[in-house]
């Protein structure tokens, strides 16, 4: 890359340093919270900046949700912008976001402040209510014009206003450059005649989403010659999302400056030195009022006044995101609940294997975010480990302080399944219960014996499908309540304080099809894999085998519930067999359920497209199929546990999948269109 050259002094006053918080919060966690935006502001500051854009609500958390309708949340919210506009450093202009009560009316604002000033309060114009979104349940959306808002007693003392601009507006600075206040949805439909967008952002995590937003902003910032400083969180917010960071400073098209994604730091401050040039657009703008402020923005001294040269954004494959955000969401979990480690059931199978496997990348990820000093990361690894005089001697010794394992196997067990769960745990160096839990199981049986004086059998031995099914139900809610047991002897039996959080091991794809059952070990804390497809479970296993051999392994096993009794000391049972779908074809139809939202008869219509190999009678036996064993299901997700959000086509009960769980699951009236719409293509 080519020497750019020193600025000159006619040159100097149109070049500023700029910045973009990145920051790990939770959401209703006030004093942290403000601590951590307090703290940044001072280091912007310190670091010769003079605009800092931070993410959306960032003062209480976006992830408030039904808070927001407590007005305790809205007072805090004040009290904690009074105390970091009282300690803020001066000649600083940065941007906060908050819930802001107006005319009875609640809105998510930006609130743009300098030296104890507020400037403008700018709420949101269009609302977010996509997937997890649901903003419209506590804000409305601003449609009026610039108005004054009387501030509170808080912030009034501090200020010394009484009001302050209320609206769509944009800071003029004393050299005319533009800033406009922006937050997400709303930058990609407003054109605006700013020089600058200060885009906060809250943008949380699904697979390769990223890329995509990448694109659109680098899209916009190159059309409307602007530069674009977008903020966002890192972390869990304190719900089933992670944000991924990657906040971004672009100018004319091009990355200056990105901050890490899948971070584990507490905050980070991305700067870049940026060009402000007068520019004339050909361009049609909305007539948004336009606030002179008396600040200059290009501020730096002439030796350091180099435009920061463009960068390549850094990007991750499917496996490496996959194992970076979910490592990163159980460590914002284990650490703000204040427990000693996770527990997995190790089955030997790839839902556990990758279970088992992300707490490793984590222990690998910790040890060396210790070695760089993270002190957040020392501290929280120094009160797992046992104290002060705790130093962690590699990966595979701190993975064993925040991870245990057990094989919980019956006569139904396989032996190589049990060599693969034994293999996997020695290679991740965690500590490893090879048990049994026969007698547990045998002990239920006489007991439901003697209570019903009825003996079931397997259907290989002779008995119903219904006594099967509860042979089988057995063995596997058993093992969850050993598991629990083992989690909570674990302290003491390791001589350590805390608790250990069971994770649950089940899969997006077996969710939608409900082939899992209830309160056995899908059932747990939290399930970091909730909403991977089985294809995100093997890439993420083909990924990391590299550094735990076994995973390979694994990937290739045929999968297997195991609760039936052998045959010649093989397992004949499988998962693929008993869904009466291929883990492909879940994948599919799950995203055009939830993706396309699809029902019965549309999904018909586009899988003729799609399966070309199969007539339409066979395709709708599918998707009879499928949406008979949905339904029948669906109650099962009202009590998952939390599971991390990654996958659009996800089927989470309690905020993205928003479908009712007692059906007719007949589709009586559905069902007889599908018979009509193949009986027609059959005359054809």
């Amino acid at each position: 890359m080519e020497d750019i050259p020193v600025a000159t002094m006619e040159s100097v006053k149109k070049i500023a340093r700029v910045a973009v918080l990145q920051v790990n919060l939770l959401s209703m966690d006030f004093a942290d919270n403000c601590q951590a935006l307090a703290k940044s502001l001072h280091l912007a500051k310190e670091q010769k900046a003079s605009l800092v854009v931070c993410p959306e609500l960032c003062i209480c958390g976006y992830n408030c949700e039904d808070h927001f309708l407590e007005k305790d949340t809205v007072t805090h919210s004040w009290q904690i912008l009074a105390q970091i506009l009282n300690t803020a450093p001066d000649n600083l202009l940065y941007t906060l976001g908050m819930p802001v009560l107006h005319e009875n009316s609640l809105y998510n604002c930006l609130v743009c402040c300098l030296n104890k000033t507020i400037l403008l309060i700018k709420p949101r114009t269009m609302l977010n209510n996509a997937g997890n979104a649901m903003e419209s349940r506590w804000f409305t959306a601003w449609k009026g014009s610039m108005c004054d808002f009387a501030l509170p007693e808080c912030v009034r003392k501090v200020s010394g206003q009484e009001t302050c601009k209320f609206g769509v507006g944009l800071l003029r600075t004393s050299e005319g450059v533009l800033l406009e206040p922006q937050m997400e949805y709303e930058v990609y439909s407003r054109c605006t005649r700013a020089d600058v967008i200060m885009l906060a952002s809250s943008s949380h995590y699904e697979l390769f989403l990223y890329e995509k937003r990448l694109k659109y902003l680098t899209h916009l910032s190159e059309q409307r010659k602007a530069v674009i400083l977008c903020s966002n969180y890192v972390g869990c917010n304190g719900n089933r999302l992670y944000y991924d960071g990657g906040s971004l400073i672009l100018s004319n098209g091009r990355v200056l400056s990105q901050s890490q994604r899948f971070s584990l730091q507490p905050f980070e401050l991305s700067l870049a030195n940026v060009s402000l040039c007068p520019r004339i657009l050909n361009m049609s703008f909305d007539n948004a009022e336009v606030i002179d402020v008396k600040f200059e923005l290009c501020l730096l001294g002439l030796k350091e006044c180099r435009v920061t040269p463009p960068t390549e954004a850094k990007s991750y494959n499917m496996s490496e995101e996959l194992g970076l955000s979910a490592s990163g969401w159980m460590w914002d979990y284990l650490r703000r609940v204040k427990a000693a480690g996770f527990f997995v059931p190790l089955s030997g199978g790839a839902d556990s294997a990758s279970c088992a496997a992300i707490v490793a990348v984590l222990g690998s990820r910790l040890v060396e975010e210790y070695k760089k000093g993270n002190g957040m990361v020392i501290s929280e690894v120094k009160r797992i480990g046992g104290g002060e005089s705790y130093e962690p001697v590699d990966e595979k010794d701190l993975t064993s302080k925040i991870l245990c394992t057990a094989y919980l196997g019956t006569g139904n067990s396989s032996k190589d399944t049990r060599e693969r769960a034994k293999n996997l745990a020695k290679e991740m160096g965690v500590r490893h219960i090879d048990g049994s839990i026969d007698n547990a199981v045998e002990g239920i049986k006489k007991t439901a014996q003697q209570m019903t004086s009825f003996t079931p059998k397997f259907e290989s031995e002779g008995g119903t499908g219904a006594e099967d099914l509860a042979l089988q139900n057995i063995q596997a809610r058993t093992r969850l309540i050993l598991s629990y047991y083992v989690a909570q002897v674990l302290p003491v039996i390791t001589k350590r304080r805390g608790f250990y959080l069971v994770v649950a091991t089940g899969n997006g794809d077996e969710c939608i099809r409900g082939y899992f059952t209830k309160y056995d070990n899908s059932s747990g804390d939290l399930n970091p894999i909730g909403g991977w497809t089985k294809a995100m479970v093997n890439a993420f296993l083909e990924g990391w085998a590299d550094k735990y051999p076994s995973l390979k392994e694994i990937r290739y096993a045929v999968p297997s519930a195991e609760l039936k009794p052998l045959a010649e000391g093989k397992q004949v049972q499988t998962d693929e067999q008993d869904m009466g779908f291929t883990y492909a074809e879940l994948g599919l139809l799950g995203k055009l359920r939830k993706v396309d939202t699809c029902g019965p008869v549309s999904m018909f219509e586009k899988l003729l497209e799609l399966w070309d190999t199969k007539t339409p009678g066979e395709i709708a036996a599918k998707v009879k199929k499928f949406f008979a064993y949905y339904t029948i299901n669906r109650h099962k997700m009202t009590c998952a546990p939390a599971a991390l959000h990654n996958s659009s086509g996800g089927c989470d009960d309690n905020r993205y999948d928003q479908r009712q769980f007692v059906y007719n699951v007949m589709w009586k009236y559905q069902f007889e269109c599908l018979d009509k719409m193949v009986a027609e293509y059959e005359k054809r």
